[in-house]
């Protein structure tokens, strides 16, 4: 294997542990919010009294609003848990195929090849549409990632040099 390509398999490996770990993190934090707010009980129903006065009236509306907020209060939460999951669980899945791709580089398969070419020709992409958008130093940082992309999509381009 040329150092080249040993350089670009190590990135797509490290870019999968980079992604992985803060996707774990996320993952977690999500399942253990999500099961506090599903095991939660229900509150119960306050039974009515004969003879309200004014300030029983007024408790009463006071709790059935401080109700409501709770139960909107606990839908955006259970709303947070389910979309951080998800988003945890697709970069766990964007991990594991920079991994496989970075290992199979490292095996010399044509394949994975083939599809780190691809990966990096979309953030080649991406980085010169944001490269059009950033200002000042941020541009410093695309033209950056540019150079390392097109540094990548040679030594993919040159092959294992077998």
């Amino acid at each position: 294997m040329t150092p080249d390509i040993a350089h670009v398999a190590l990135a797509f490996c490290a870019g999968a542990a980079i992604l992985a770990v803060p996707a774990m993190a996320g993952l977690l934090f999500a399942l253990t919010l999500g099961i506090r707010l599903w095991r939660q009980p229900a509150t119960p129903a306050s039974a009515p009294v004969r003879n309200p006065d004014a300030i029983l009236l007024m408790l009463g509306g006071i709790t059935r609003v401080a109700t409501a907020i709770g139960g909107v209060v606990g839908f955006a939460g259970r709303l947070l848990a389910i979309v951080l999951t998800l988003a945890s669980v697709v970069a766990l899945l964007v991990a594991g195929v920079l991994y496989a791709t970075g290992r199979g580089l490292q095996e010399h398969e044509d394949g994975a090849r083939g599809l780190a070419a691809a990966i990096t020709g979309g953030l080649l992409l991406m980085s010169g549409v944001s490269l059009t958008m950033a200002r000042r130093l941020w541009r410093l940082l695309c033209v950056a990632l540019i150079a390392a992309e097109v540094y990548a999509l040679a030594a993919l381009w040159h092959g294992y040099g077998g």
